[in-house]
């Protein structure tokens, strides 16, 4: 459960060509999250729903997660002839994740614009309807909301220890469970934007903006000495840079008495670099790698979602078994095995060679960056409308190009388990089944062969994808049949929403998680059609 209270003052004045906007507003934001677990067994009523009805309980279990954020912010916007514009904005932000002052932080923005078709210099300009150059520059703060280490469980007390309530021959024990840290205090960043917006010949409205993001004090897990009595705390440390080129074009194709027809593109280019690891306790030096899920790999020149796994290199075509790439070096006339790139790397003797050679033993091949990462190239949305006498057509997709997803779910299919314990995929079909059989499915051993499907980059998977988000129908009667009606106007319309969807393997959908991340539990967006009716009067 969740609620938001705002308290918003207002003032706007204009005189002469001078307009002012302005207001101050106080927020406060509460979450609580609650969950109860109770489970009995042995039923005496198959149908019965009441706890009473079964004679077997297993513990319960309940809890609650919550969290309160308070907000005082204003803005202030002003415009000279609706040419030259500046606005300013300035908040300050209370956190209850975090202790004492550090609850606490102040964030403000800059932003200035120049209508350059207002000038006399261009205002002649037949193909230039209107150009409007802008740049801003401000800080922004994150708590720890979805998607950061800050979002999971206990995280929402970060600042805490955390002690477990357990039972020990039926009386109360009280164990320590997970370290706090009274010093962690807000993600910050810093962001940097410039654009334009343009009209060309009176059909064609382009938005290009160009931003750079620096993030600094990052949350990450840190990894302490085990003598402290624990193993890991979040602290703020290590850097990170976002940029990125937005665009959105909207054009309309074709202008008649009778017949319209637009089309309307917007899109990002994004790119993602950790700039500075977090200080590693034990040497006081930046850490080579944070591996996050087994998954992927953080380091410095890399950005928070490249792949870092085993390599998977093929079957091998006379004994059927999955093969995964490993790496060595000859250090004098011993041959040492590269089990972690990024950290055993570092012990290389500067004139060694990197080796590599395959291997049929999971736990002996590398675990490397594969080359491949969830963020895309280039994502966005595009929409074609169409109207003609009264009859209106729309269509809107979404799509993704150049990033990779991990399959989970597809590897759960590709198993190696007992026969007929579990589905498999069709894809089970193409398995090698006798020497010199050339395939990348391995055999099935009856789960004799361990680790088939354990992580690698076998179940990596191109998540680019075409989705039909929205269809829509309508149609407006004619005036001349509303006026007979005594009604202004009249539409009945059609929609259909999650019609269409296609990607690189059937079933696989990459827009249900943030990293494409397939699970068992996630399911694609539902297909829904509506109708309706509207009358106006």
């Amino acid at each position: 459960m969740s609620y938001t209270w705002l308290k918003m003052l207002n003032f706007d004045k204009s005189f002469g060509d001078h307009n002012v906007s302005a207001f101050v507003a106080h927020e406060n934001t509460s979450y609580e999250y609650k969950y109860l677990y109770v489970n009995k067994t042995n039923i005496a009523d198959p149908f019965g729903m009441e706890l009473d009805n079964a004679v077997v309980q297993r513990p319960a279990s309940s809890y609650i997660y919550d969290y309160k954020l308070e907000s005082y912010f204003g803005q202030v916007k002003y415009d000279f002839g609706e040419k030259y514009f500046i606005h300013g904005v300035v908040r300050r932000d209370g956190s209850s994740r975090f202790l004492g002052d550090n609850k606490w932080g102040t964030f403000a923005s800059v932003g200035l614009a120049w209508v350059a078709t207002q000038e006399d210099f261009l205002s002649s300009l037949d193909w230039l309807s209107f150009l409007k150059l802008k740049a801003s520059y401000g800080t922004i703060g994150d708590q720890g909301g979805k998607g950061t280490i800050l979002s999971r469980g206990r995280a929402y007390y970060p600042g805490y220890d955390f002690l477990e309530i357990q039972n020990n021959n039926d009386q109360i024990a009280i164990s320590f469970h997970t370290k706090g840290n009274k010093n962690l205090t807000w993600e910050k960043s810093n962001i940097f934007q410039t654009g334009a917006e343009f009209e060309l010949f009176d059909r064609v409205n382009v938005s290009l903006d160009y931003y750079i993001k620096n993030t600094d004090a990052l949350f990450f897990d840190k990894r302490v000495a085990p003598s402290l009595g624990y193993a890991i705390v979040t602290v703020n440390d290590g850097q990170m840079q976002n940029r990125g080129l937005e665009f959105a074009v909207d054009a309309k194709l074709l202008q008649t008495e009778d017949f319209k027809l637009n089309f309307s593109l917007n899109g990002s280019f994004e790119g993602n670099e950790i700039t500075k690891m977090p200080i590693e306790a034990a040497t006081g030096k930046p850490k080579a790698i944070d591996v996050d899920r087994s998954l992927y790999g953080r380091s410095e020149g890399h950005s928070m979602f490249d792949f870092y796994m085993r390599e998977f290199a093929g079957v091998d075509q006379q004994t059927g078994k999955s093969l995964w790439t490993k790496h060595y070096y000859m250090d004098g006339e011993k041959k040492v095995d590269i089990k972690d790139w990024q950290t055993d790397i570092a012990k290389k003797p500067s004139d060694a060679k990197i080796e590599r050679e395959f291997t049929d033993n999971y736990y002996e091949a590398t675990v490397k960056y594969v080359g491949k990462s969830v963020v895309p190239d280039v994502r966005g949305a595009f929409r074609l409308q169409a109207e003609y006498k009264g009859i209106s057509l729309s269509a809107q997709f979404m799509y993704s190009l150049g990033g990779y997803a991990y399959d989970r779910f597809y590897s759960y299919l590709m198993n190696n388990g007992k026969v007929g314990a579990d589905n498999w995929h069709t894809d089970i079909r193409n398995r090698w089944q006798k020497p010199g059989d050339i395939t990348d499915v391995p055999r099935l051993s009856n789960g004799q062969d361990t680790n088939v499907a354990s992580i690698s980059s076998r179940f990596i998977t191109k998540s680019d994808y075409l989705a039909l988000n929205n269809l829509r129908l309508g149609y407006t009667l004619p005036k001349s049949l509303t006026d007979k009606l005594s009604i202004r106007k009249l539409q009945v319309w059609v929609s259909g929403d999650n019609l269409w969807f296609m990607s690189e393997r059937k079933g696989f959908n990459p827009v249900t998680s943030e990293s494409g991340l397939s699970s068992v539990y996630r399911y694609s967006p539902l297909s829904t059609i509506t109708g309706g009716l509207k009358v106006n009067f």
